[in-house]
């Protein structure tokens, strides 16, 4: 069983000595790297939807549809 924090479980264990600074997803549009039989049997659109993943990465809602997400918090004491 495998469980996945939510942003809004994350900020409250951090707690307010941290700050959220930015979220990012994670192959929001882009198919999973287990994908191997689409990405060789359409090598252009996964190369077009990696790059749109690039680009959207840091955007609501993009950065909070993907299935792993990069958060960055700032502390300040």
């Amino acid at each position: 069983m495998t469980y996945y924090y939510s942003l809004a479980e994350l900020q409250q264990q951090f707690g307010p000595s941290y700050t959220l600074l930015k979220v990012e997803g994670l192959g929001a549009v882009s198919p999973p790297p287990a994908s191997y039989d689409f990405v060789r049997r359409f090598p252009r659109l996964t190369k077009w939807l990696n790059t749109l993943d690039e680009r959207i990465s840091g955007v609501y809602p993009f950065s909070h549809w993907a299935d792993h997400i990069i958060v960055t918090f700032e502390y300040k004491p």
